[in-house]
C-alpha cells in the first residue's frame, strides 16, 4: 500500500510528543477491550445461573476470571442474576463511553496538527526557488495543503491508530473466547476471519482506485472551472459556453458515480457480517448440541453472540479503516509528493510588518557580474551583468523582448538567485534585506493581482487591517492618481472590486497595485511595465509623483514609452542577457543603432 519513503515521510510529520501521545492513547484504547472481554464471558456466565447449578458456577475453571466473585454463591439466583446482569452493562457502557472520549481526544489531536501542518507544509512550498512554485499546478498544490493534509491526518494517521487498537482489541477477545471454549473461538476466527480476508481483497484495489480517480476528476474540475471564470470574455465570444458546461456535467457525473461506489462499500461489508455472524451461531449450536448437554450449548451460544455483538462492529471498524486508508491514499498523492519536494526545505524566517530598524536602509543596489541560467538551461538568460543604481536615483532596464529585463528584475528581488555573481541591497543579500527592512522595498508587476474584496484590503494586501490607518491609504491613493476615483464611489474604500477586479479598467487596476506599493513608504520602487495601461495624463501625474521622490527613493523602471524614461539618471539597455550600453537617454540614442525604430520608444 505505502512504500517506505512514504511511511517515513508521514511519521516525519509528527513529533516525539505528538507520536508518544498518539501511541499513549491508542495502548488506552487496547486495554479498554479487556472490559469487553469481561462482559462477554459474564453473559455466558448469566446463561449457566439462568439455567444451571449456581452453587458451582464459580468454581467452573472456565470462568477464571469470576472466581473472585465467590462470595456471590450465597445469593439467590435472582439475585446473581441481577448482580451480573449490572456488572455487564457497566462494563460495556463504561468500554463505550471511555473509547469515545479517547477516539474524540485522538480526532482532535489529529485535527489541530493538520493545521499546524498544514501551514509548515505552506511555508516549506514558498521557500523553494520561483521557477519550483511556478512549475507546480496552483489548483494541485491548493488542494494539496488545503485538503490534502486533513486527509493525511485524519483519513490514514487516524485510520491506522483505530486500525491497530481494534486488531489487538479483537485479538484479547478472541483469546478470552479461547480460554473459554476453543471450538467457539475457532469458529469465530474462521468464520470472521476468511469474511474479512474476502472483504479486503474485494474492495481495497477498489478504493484505492477511485480515490486516485475522484482526486485527479476534482483537480480537473477544478482546472474548467478556473478556465471558464478567468477566461469567460474569450469563451462567450467563441460561444462555446456549452462545451465547458457539458464538460463539467460529465466531470460531476463521474466524481458522483465514484461517491455512491464509495459510500456503498461499508454496506457490503456489515450484510456480510450480518449473515455470517447468524452462519456462526448455527454451527456453534450445531456442534455444541452434539458434544455437550443442553445447558452448556446455551451458555456457549450466548458467549458467541455477545462475541460476535463486540466482534462484528470491530471487524467492520477494521474493514473501514483499511477502506478509509486505502481511498485517501489514493487521494493524498499530490500530497505525499509535495512532502517529498518540500522535505528539506528550512523554511523562510517570518518577515516583520512594520519593525522599526536602528541602521536603516539606504536605496543602493548593486548588481556584480551576475549571469544566471534557468534549470535545464544550457543558455544563460543573463551573461556577466553589472549594474549600479545610485542613492535616490531613477533607472530604466530597456530592450527588446526577451532580453532578460524581468530576470534581472526578479534577481534583485531575491526571488531568483544568480548562477554567479553577487547582488547587494544597502549591502545585504535580497533576502535578508527584504528581513531586515521589511516593506521599504515594493515591486508593482504588469498585471497586478486583484481579487474580489475591498479597495482597501487590496491595498492592504498581506497586512492586518490595524496596520495602516485610512489617512494613509488615501495618501498611496494620491500618488497613484486614483484617489478621485475612489473618493466619487458610493461606499469609497470599501468599494468590493470583484472578482479580479473587473469594476476597474486596467489602467485603474495598474494604479491600485502602485498604491499598494506605496502603501509602505518604501525606499526602493521597481515598476514592471506598471504604467503600460495608463492613459498618458495618469502616466503623466505618476512619473511627476515618482520625479517628486528623486533623491529619497530609488526606482528601477521597466518600460517601452519615451514619457517613462526620458528622464532617468540611468538607463541600461539590454539585448540577450547582456547590457551592451548604459547611460543616460542620449546616451542610449547615440550608442544603439537603429533606436528610435527597433525600440518604438519615439
Amino acid at each position: 500500500m505505502f512504500i517506505r519513503s512514504d511511511v517515513k515521510n508521514i511519521l516525519g510529520l509528527l513529533s516525539r510528543r505528538d507520536k508518544l501521545i498518539l501511541l499513549s492513547l491508542t495502548v488506552a484504547q487496547i486495554v479498554l477491550s479487556l472490559l469487553d472481554l469481561f462482559g462477554i464471558l459474564a453473559i455466558g456466565l448469566l446463561g449457566l445461573i439462568a439455567i444451571g447449578d449456581a452453587s458451582k458456577i464459580f468454581e467452573d475453571s472456565k470462568f477464571i476470571l469470576f472466581r473472585n466473585l465467590n462470595w456471590m454463591n450465597d445469593m439467590s439466583t435472582d439475585r446473581q442474576l441481577f448482580t451480573i446482569g449490572i456488572l455487564i452493562v457497566t462494563s460495556l457502557l463504561l468500554k463505550s463511553f471511555i473509547s469515545m472520549f479517547i477516539n474524540r481526544k485522538i480526532v482532535f489531536f489529529l485535527s489541530k496538527k493538520s493545521a499546524v501542518i498544514s501551514s509548515d507544509l505552506l511555508s516549506k512550498f514558498m521557500s523553494l526557488s520561483m521557477q519550483d512554485i511556478y512549475s507546480k499546478s496552483f489548483p494541485e498544490m491548493i488542494a494539496s495543503i488545503k485538503t490534502g493534509v486533513g486527509t493525511l491526518i485524519i483519513g490514514v494517521i487516524s485510520s491506522l491508530c483505530l486500525l491497530i487498537s481494534e486488531v489487538f482489541s479483537l485479538l484479547i477477545v478472541l483469546l478470552g473466547v479461547f480460554m473459554y471454549d476453543y471450538q467457539t473461538a475457532i469458529i469465530l476466527v474462521l468464520l470472521f476471519g476468511a469474511v474479512s480476508l474476502v472483504l479486503y481483497l474485494t474492495t481495497h484495489t477498489k478504493s484505492r482506485a477511485l480515490g486516485e480517480s475522484s482526486t485527479s476528476m476534482n483537480l480537473a474540475l477544478d482546472n474548467k472551472l478556473m478556465e471558464l471564470f478567468t477566461s469567460y470574455r474569450e469563451i462567450y465570444v467563441k460561444n462555446r459556453l456549452n462545451f465547458f458546461n457539458n464538460k463539467i456535467r460529465e466531470l460531476n457525473m463521474k466524481l458522483a458515480h465514484n461517491s455512491a461506489e464509495l459510500n456503498f462499500i461499508p454496506y457490503i461489508s456489515k450484510y456480510v457480517i450480518e449473515i455470517s455472524l447468524v452462519v456462526g451461531a448455527f454451527l456453534i449450536l450445531f456442534f455444541q448440541i452434539i458434544q455437550s448437554d443442553l445447558v452448556q450449548s446455551i451458555a456457549t451460544i450466548g458467549v458467541f453472540f455477545a462475541a460476535g455483538a463486540r466482534v462484528s462492529p470491530s471487524i467492520l471498524r477494521i474493514q473501514q479503516s483499511l477502506v478509509v486508508i486505502r481511498t485517501s491514499y489514493g487521494s493524498i498523492i499530490p500530497t505525499l509528493k509535495l512532502i517529498n519536494l518540500v522535505s528539506t526545505v528550512k523554511p523562510q524566517t517570518q518577515f516583520r510588518s512594520k519593525t522599526i530598524i536602528k541602521n536603516p536602509i539606504r536605496p543602493l543596489v548593486q548588481v556584480s557580474n551576475v549571469t544566471y541560467f534557468y534549470p535545464g538551461s544550457k543558455k544563460p538568460a543573463l551573461t556577466n551583468v553589472s549594474l549600479d543604481l545610485p542613492e535616490g536615483s531613477l533607472v530604466a532596464i530597456i530592450g527588446p523582448s526577451g532580453a532578460g529585463k524581468t530576470t534581472l528584475v526578479d534577481l534583485i528581488l531575491g526571488l531568483l538567485s544568480p548562477s554567479s555573481g553577487s547582488i547587494k541591497i544597502s549591502g545585504e543579500n535580497p533576502i535578508d534585506a527584504l528581513n531586515l527592512w521589511p516593506g521599504s522595498i515594493a515591486y508593482v508587476p504588469q498585471d497586478v493581482t486583484i481579487n474580489s474584496n475591498s479597495i482597501r484590503e487590496n491595498i492592504m494586501l498581506g497586512y492586518e487591517s490595524t496596520e495602516f490607518t485610512d489617512e494613509e491609504i488615501i495618501e498611496s491613493l494620491k500618488f497613484a492618481n486614483l484617489y478621485q476615483k475612489v473618493k466619487n464611489l458610493e461606499t469609497g474604500l470599501d468599494t468590493l472590486l470583484g472578482e479580479k477586479g473587473f469594476k476597474f479598467s486596467g489602467g485603474e487596476r495598474q494604479r491600485l497595485g502602485i498604491a499598494r506599493a506605496m502603501l509602505s513608504k518604501p525606499r526602493i520602487l521597481i515598476l514592471d511595465e506598471s504604467t503600460s495601461a495608463l492613459d498618458n495624463d495618469s502616466e503623466k501625474m505618476i512619473i511627476n509623483s515618482i520625479k517628486g521622490m528623486h533623491g529619497v527613493v530609488t526606482v528601477v523602471v521597466i518600460a517601452h514609452r519615451i514619457s517613462t524614461i526620458r528622464d532617468s539618471d540611468l538607463i541600461a539597455y539590454l539585448v540577450n542577457g547582456e547590457i551592451i550600453s548604459q547611460g543616460n537617454f542620449q546616451h542610449i540614442r547615440n550608442t544603439i543603432p537603429n533606436f528610435d525604430n527597433t525600440s518604438k520608444l519615439i
